[in-house]
C-alpha cells in the first residue's frame, strides 16, 4: 500500500475518534448546559446508568488516544470521565447508616410500587416490615377497597386516590395512626389528563407529618419519540408542582413513591435539592429498587424535610411487582426543637 494512502487511513481514524469523543463530551455535558428544554434528552443522557456507561467509553477513547500519543485527545476524553466520578462521588453513598441515638424517636416509612398486579401478600409484607407509613403506587383499582378494609382490621388507616381517569391504578397511603386533612395534589398528565396524588397528615409520637404518595410520569414508550421525549419535560412539571405543593412551614414532610428517574436526571432536579433524600442520608451503594431481578436503577425514593436523618435503609420483596419496596426509619426531630406545626 502506497504511504500516502496510510497517512489519508491514519487521519480518517484520528477525525472518527476526536468526533466520538466530541459526541461523549456532549452526551455527558448536556445535563449541565442551561435551558430546561434540554429534558427533551433526558431519554437519552440523564439516568444514572447510562452515564456510568458513557464514561466507560470516555475512559476507553482516553487510553486509546494516550496509546497512539495523542495527550490533547486523551485527556478531553478524560473530562466526562472526571464528571462521571464527581458525580458518583455525590449521587452515591459510601458510608451507611449511622447508629440511631438512643433518645431518638423514629417513624418507619415504606414506598412500593405494585406495578397494577395482584396484591396477594403486600399487605402482610408490610406489616412485617413494621412500617408505620406505607406509600403505594399503581395500586389498582380493582379490590383496592377491599384492601384498605384488610388493612383497617390490621391496624391501618389507609386512602386511595385515583392516579389518572383512564388510568385503572391510583396511589395509596396507609398509616398507624388516623389520616387528617386528606386531601388531593393535581398535577398535568400526558393527553391533556390531570395527574392526582395522594397527599394527607397523619401523626407519629404525637407529633403532625405530612405525607404524599407519589408516581411522576412515567416514559411514554407507547407513542413515538415525541411522545418519550414529552414525557421527560412532564415529569420536570410535575417535580416542580409536587415541590411548590408539599412544601413549607416547619411540619416534618415526607414525600415517598416511583419518581421515574435516577438521581442524575434534571427531571426531579427541584425534589432532590429542595428535600433531603434518605438513601443518600443512610444509604450505601446503587440502592436500585427496578428491575426486581436485577435492581441496576433507582427510581423509587423517600425524600424528606424536618426530620433529623435516615436510618437503617432496606429493600424487601413484595407480591409480584418488577419493583421492590425500599424501606427506612426517618428520625423525628426532639420534641424541645420542633416548631409549630404549620396549618
Amino acid at each position: 500500500m502506497p504511504r500516502s494512502r496510510k497517512r489519508k487511513l491514519g487521519r480518517e481514524e484520528r477525525f472518527i475518534l476526536d468526533v466520538l469523543v466530541v459526541l461523549v463530551v456532549a452526551l455527558v455535558g448536556i445535563r449541565y448546559l442551561p435551558g430546561e428544554w434540554l429534558i427533551s434528552l433526558e431519554w437519552l443522557t440523564g439516568n444514572q446508568v447510562a452515564r456510568l456507561g458513557l464514561g466507560l467509553i470516555a475512559l476507553l477513547f482516553a487510553l486509546i488516544n494516550f496509546l497512539r500519543r495523542r495527550p490533547i485527545s486523551g485527556g478531553v476524553a478524560l473530562v466526562p470521565v472526571l464528571v462521571i466520578l464527581i458525580e458518583t462521588w455525590i449521587f452515591v453513598p459510601f458510608s451507611g447508616t449511622d447508629p440511631v441515638p438512643p433518645d431518638a424517636e423514629t417513624v418507619r416509612v415504606l414506598t412500593f410500587n405494585n406495578a397494577t398486579e395482584r396484591t396477594d401478600g403486600v399487605l402482610e409484607g408490610i406489616v412485617e416490615s413494621g412500617a408505620q407509613i406505607a406509600c403505594l403506587q399503581e395500586f389498582p383499582i380493582t379490590g383496592h377497597q377491599i384492601f384498605l378494609d384488610s388493612a383497617k382490621s390490621r391496624g391501618y388507616d389507609g386512602w386511595f386516590v385515583l392516579l389518572r381517569d383512564d388510568a385503572g391504578m391510583g396511589t395509596v397511603v396507609l398509616s398507624r395512626e388516623p389520616l387528617t386533612r386528606i386531601d388531593t395534589l393535581f398535577t398535568s398528565s400526558w393527553n391533556e389528563k390531570v395527574r392526582r396524588f395522594t397527599r394527607v397528615n397523619t401523626t407519629a409520637h404525637g407529633r403532625t407529618v405530612r405525607v404524599a404518595s407519589v408516581q411522576l410520569e412515567s416514559t411514554n414508550r407507547k407513542s413515538d419519540l415525541w411522545g418519550v421525549i414529552e414525557s421527560w419535560k412532564l415529569r420536570m412539571e410535575q417535580a416542580n408542582r409536587v415541590k411548590d405543593a408539599l412544601l413549607g412551614g416547619s411540619t416534618p414532610v415526607l414525600l415517598a413513591g416511583d419518581l421515574n428517574s435516577t438521581p442524575t436526571n434534571r427531571a426531579i432536579r427541584p425534589l432532590l435539592q429542595s428535600m433531603r433524600d434518605s438513601w443518600k442520608d443512610a444509604g450505601r451503594g446503587y440502592g436500585g429498587t427496578w428491575h426486581r431481578s436485577f435492581r441496576l436503577f433507582r427510581i423509587d425514593y423517600i425524600l424528606f424535610n424536618h426530620f433529623e436523618g435516615a436510618a437503617n435503609p432496606r429493600f424487601i420483596k413484595l407480591g409480584r411487582s418488577d419493583h421492590v419496596a425500599y424501606v427506612v426509619d426517618l428520625i423525628l426531630p426532639p420534641v424541645s426543637e420542633e416548631a409549630v406545626p404549620s396549618p
